[in-house]
């Protein structure tokens, strides 16, 4: 097949939804393309167009005349666009204007099959398409073999990353707290001296943004959002605990547990909302039920490196079951066009 992935963007999601199932369909010897910009030689050639999200006007009319050509449109979703939460308030602003989410609707029926990135969110898909497909996110292998430079004397770093939506999910109950304290801790077995309690490093906000949530204290470092992705796991990659916290609310449930594929496959330990997706991901996840488990959690693994050692082992062995090279036949599967009933 020839295939044309049409970013909406260039940040991660474009990545895990567009540039990577790229890479993963031209090891299967089909012809593809990914990029923002759509080339006239790529519409006409092309057997199937997978537009990321396509709602603005200049996208919509290139969208509505290759459905009057006769393409096979795909319209590719990783976040449920009809139910963001008002405190996203550029995202909620833009997708609840009414002529942008009638363009979504009126260009989602124009596509002969919708592809998104969990069960929870193509269930919600499927009241304005009859046609969802589920295809996860997946990491290249060679990720699984990093070797993680970490010992029991080795000084801990505790990690968030996310953006300037997700810096909301920090008003969890118990998250800032815990994360304050544990700063202050000085690990069993640890050698002496502060340089060995934990450090936190933020990715993805600044110090200001993060002492307007409460955390100030002098052991945080704050870099912002770093790009292309593949820097961004380098640097999520230094962390020897990973913290993802997430109020459950529709809007979060129909997410893919991208936190808990990264963490597992760089062999970082993650402690998580015990909510839909980051429950039900087969991997190894520390599930926050309560929100004393911030603290008990952070304790246990910061105390601990064999049971570090053994999360790092037992995730790495869920995540190689979402690998890049397994992508591919998700992709062709989900691009091949069903026979009418």
């Amino acid at each position: 097949m020839r295939i044309a992935f049409w970013q909406a963007s260039e940040d991660g999601s474009s990545w895990y939804r567009c540039e990577q199932p790229a890479h993963a369909l031209r090891w299967l010897g089909h012809q593809v393309w990914s990029s923002k910009i759509l080339p006239e030689s790529w519409i006409r050639s092309a057997d199937v167009v997978v537009g990321a999200r396509v709602a603005q006007p200049g996208p919509t009319a290139v969208w509505r005349r290759m459905a009057l050509m006769g393409k096979r449109l795909v319209m590719d979703f990783d976040d449920d666009y009809f139910s963001l939460n008002p405190d996203n308030r550029l995202a909620y602003e833009f997708w609840t204007r009414d002529e942008i989410r009638q363009s979504l609707l009126d260009n989602m029926e124009l596509a002969e099959t919708i592809t998104c990135v969990s069960e929870p969110l193509a269930e919600s898909l499927r009241a304005y398409h009859p046609d969802v497909r589920v295809v996860p996110n997946g990491l290249h292998a060679m990720y699984l073999g990093r070797p993680r430079p970490v010992g029991p004397q080795h000084p801990i770093t505790i990690g968030w990353a996310g953006t300037a939506s997700t810096i909301q999910e920090w008003r969890v109950p118990g998250f800032v707290r815990a994360l304050n304290r544990i700063l202050d801790y000085t690990p069993s077995g640890a050698l002496p001296g502060p340089q060995y309690r934990p450090r936190l490093q933020l990715v993805g906000c600044t110090l200001e943004t993060a002492a307007s949530f409460g955390l100030t204290h002098p052991r945080i470092d704050a870099v912002e959002w770093v790009d292309p992705t593949e820097r961004y796991l380098e640097w999520v990659s230094k962390f020897d605990i990973w913290v993802a916290p997430y109020r459950d609310n529709h809007y979060n449930r129909c997410k893919f547990p991208t936190k808990a594929l990264e963490a597992n496959t760089l062999g970082i330990p993650l402690i998580a909302s015990g909510i839909t997706p980051y429950r039900d991901w087969p991997g190894s996840v520390w599930l926050v039920k309560d929100h004393y488990d911030w603290g008990r959690h952070l304790k246990a693994l910061v105390d601990s490196y064999p049971r570090r050692l053994l999360t790092e082992l037992e995730g790495r062995s869920a995540a190689s079951r979402f690998t890049l090279q397994a992508l591919g036949s998700h992709w062709e599967n989900a691009l091949v066009r069903r026979p009418k009933q």
